[in-house]
């Protein structure tokens, strides 16, 4: 069973120490077991190199940098001794936050 699934039992108590969660259906009462995300479940998040970010936001290295020291762009995490990456959700939401552009006018 994969980390972060549901297990569903009708009519008996949920047998595993996670957190149990009742939910009603229209026809019988149903109890839940949802396990709490796990560092797997986490570390499932797809990141981001620079040239990668550069193309998703169309700005350059140096546009970036500049942005991140006035704190316009969210900064890079390690994921090694000499490399960094951007969670792809922080540069999605970057970009959802960004106001929609007005045509020039």
């Amino acid at each position: 069973m994969l980390a972060g699934s549901r297990v569903a039992e009708v009519g008996k108590e949920c047998a595993t120490p996670f957190q149990l969660q009742s939910r009603r259906t229209s026809a019988e009462s149903q109890q839940v077991c949802e396990r709490p995300p796990t560092l797997e479940s986490k570390m499932t998040e797809n990141h981001l190199r620079r040239p990668a970010v550069e193309a998703a936001t169309g700005l350059s290295r140096s546009s970036l940098y500049s942005m991140m020291d006035r704190e316009e762009f969210p900064r890079p995490i390690r994921i090694g001794k000499r490399a960094v990456a951007w969670p792809q959700s922080a540069i999605e939401a970057w970009l959802a936050d960004r106001p929609a552009s007005t045509g020039g006018k």
